[in-house]
């Protein structure tokens, strides 16, 4: 069973000027082809290993063997790491129910409050640390690591931090490989060949999901249906992934819709939005290049951005994943219109009526307005269809990356920043030594 794209609300037809024409791709259906043949060849010779990934199985019995060890020895996991180090194990863990996910933990951020508050909360002598920095030189992860072996050390002992973290990076030489050694830590190997924004599938993001209950082959079988599709492709013409590129990328260079709204209205999805934000941010704005990704939540953001997307500026293409609702959830029985009529409506509703509804007159009203809305419906959440999402748009990304004529896998801009912070850290504790 696959998801539904419907692109209908993106076209001249629907939304007048703002649309496209209904054969917008033919004239990128060149581009598209070479891509599609790229990626092909990519498989068979694993040059790009993220696209073997859905298919791997050897790695599992690995990681099910430490996630068992982990939960039988300790109460509380720590994941330390940031961005795609982050994000992917952050959107797997959300289909977990609340009492799973509660004793896992993502500290992807370095705020001293919040930092010193979490671990203020845990034993630690009962938590354990998966420190993931794919370089092993993210400072940000190095400062997190650093600060958990100062108190694990000042409350367990020296001798015990080894046995509290795995660690995993690229197997090269690099601050945190060599903290590892000196520790004695257990490491396991990053793909040097899978950026972290693409590592969702890999034991970056599959770890964290065994540890709350998320089958990790359900999730890879998911992406295997979405690679499946492409590797039996002759054309890119009715590929999903190529398509959406296609729809993007024309969207922002004739009709200036430089503003890619995500728009869940699923709250299982709204981790898997900012793992969306960073995965299009980071692989398409370069050379002045690229569409803005905006994360949103319906049915939350009605209240809040719905405004300005129907009477703001005209420059966004939505993008509204939706799964049915109807009649989940306990209906209100009671007739409370005797107390007010205006409650009359919901007299027998669910609230899954009443997000159902919703949604779909969220998805009206947006087209309605000439607002370029793409649909996308999923029967349920479920981990294989959360592996056909990302699957989808990892490729929707490498897609459009082409389009625009950008490397989708690296980030020139985000390391200038990486080192103007150390020379800035540096700096300020020269003054503070030195007063």
């Amino acid at each position: 069973m696959y998801f539904h794209q419907e692109i209908r609300g993106c076209l001249k037809k629907t939304v007048k000027d703002h649309g496209l024409i209904a054969d917008f791709y033919k004239e990128l259906l060149p581009q598209l082809n070479k891509t599609l043949e790229a990626l092909k060849l990519a498989f068979e010779k694993n040059t790009l290993p993220l696209l073997k990934l859905p298919y791997r199985k050897d790695d599992i019995e690995t990681i099910k063997d430490l996630s068992l060890k982990i939960q039988d020895d300790f109460s509380d996991v720590v994941v330390l790491g940031t961005g795609g180090s982050s994000l992917g194990g952050q959107a797997l863990t959300a289909l977990a129910t609340h009492k799973k996910r509660s004793r896992l933990h993502f500290l992807d951020n370095i705020d001293p409050k919040t930092f010193t508050s979490l671990l203020k909360r845990l034993h630690l002598k009962e938590t354990f640390f998966i420190v993931i920095s794919k370089s092993g030189a993210t400072s940000e992860t190095l400062v997190q690591f650093l600060s958990v072996v100062q108190e694990i050390k000042l409350e367990i002992g020296r001798d015990a931090i080894k046995d509290h973290f795995i660690i995993i990076t690229e197997p090269k030489k690099s601050p945190l490989r060599n903290l590892a050694d000196h520790f004695s830590i257990p490491t396991l190997d990053h793909d040097p060949k899978i950026g972290g924004r693409f590592s969702v599938f890999s034991i970056v993001g599959l770890l964290p999901a065994m540890l709350v209950g998320i089958d990790p082959l359900e999730v890879r079988e998911g992406a295997a249906r979405i690679m499946d599709r492409l590797l039996s492709s002759d054309t890119a013409e009715n590929l999903a992934p190529a398509l959406g590129a296609a729809l993007s990328y024309l969207l922002e260079k004739e009709k200036g819709k430089t503003t890619s709204v995500m728009l869940p209205y699923v709250d299982e999805l709204d981790c898997f939005s900012f793992w969306y934000r960073q995965l299009w941010a980071e692989s398409l704005g370069k050379k002045g290049k690229g569409t803005t990704p905006i994360n949103a939540l319906g049915a939350v953001d009605q209240h809040s951005q719905l405004q300005l997307y129907l009477d703001g500026p005209r420059d966004k293409f939505f993008t509204v994943i939706v799964s049915s609702m109807e009649n989940k959830g306990a209906p209100i029985h009671e007739r409370y219109k005797e107390i007010d009529k205006n409650l009359s409506y919901l007299s027998n509703a669910t609230m899954g009526d009443l997000m159902e509804a919703e949604q779909r007159a969220t998805i009206d009203t947006l087209i309605q307005n000439k607002c370029p809305t793409r649909v996308i419906e999923i029967p349920d959440v479920t981990p294989d269809f959360m592996g056909m999402l990302m699957m989808h748009f990892m490729l929707e990304t490498i897609f459009t990356a082409d389009l625009y004529g950008v490397n989708a896998f690296d980030q020139p801009a985000v390391e200038e920043g990486k080192i103007l912070a150390k020379q800035y850290l540096a700096k300020t504790l020269k003054e503070r030594l030195h007063g």
